[in-house]
């Protein structure tokens, strides 16, 4: 269905460009995305409940509510996803119903069941991309920090990213990142020295 691929898209992009969760992207409010100020809050986490199924909660920590500033490119991809969320819950009115005006639902409106994105949609994308079985969706958040860091973004800014309670979290889990940055301080150091 071209929803959930268009959707999905632009769920992966999210998770790359931001380090979310999976629960706070499909827990996220089109109401905590500024577009003005090319930025998101996370305000909600989604959870699955094996009483309740799926259900909005609070993010994992403190820290976890957070603003996001994103690139150019990922509120491009927003906007498009918007309006064509939007285009097509007018198509479908009475179908679609997104109450809780999520910025992405399954095809009918309702919250995004975890399991069944994972077995039928992301394997199938990552198979598409020729990538590993063994990648998980939380491998897109390692990607996203391993990826700053290793171009130089400071640790702190980092941590605050990823909603990290302290920068001694994100080194712990990140450290294998670090002995490449070692080279490159030396380097560095011969330069100026």
């Amino acid at each position: 269905m071209i929803y959930l691929r268009k959707s999905y898209y632009a769920v992966v992009v999210l998770a790359l460009t931001t380090g979310m969760r999976q629960g706070e992207i499909f827990g996220l409010k089109w109401e905590n995305i500024s577009f003005s100020k090319k930025s998101l809050y996370v305000a909600d986490n989604m959870v699955t409940s094996a009483e309740n199924g799926e259900l909005l909660d609070s993010p994992k920590t403190v820290t976890s509510k957070r603003n996001i500033l994103l690139p150019n490119r990922t509120i491009e991809i927003l906007k498009k996803w918007q309006k064509y969320q939007g285009d097509y819950a007018e198509k479908w009115l009475g179908v679609y119903e997104n109450t809780n005006k999520l910025v992405f639902t399954n095809s009918f409106g309702k919250m995004v069941s975890i399991t069944n994105f994972t077995k039928r949609y992301f394997r199938k994308m990552l198979r598409a991309a020729n990538i590993s079985d063994d990648v998980t969706f939380h491998t897109l958040r390692h990607t996203h920090a391993t990826q700053l860091l290793k171009h130089g973004v400071n640790i702190k800014v980092v941590s605050e990213r990823l909603g990290h309670s302290s920068t001694s979290v994100t080194m712990n889990i990140y450290a294998h990142a670090l002995p490449d940055m070692q080279n490159e301080a030396v380097d560095e150091l011969n330069r100026i020295y």
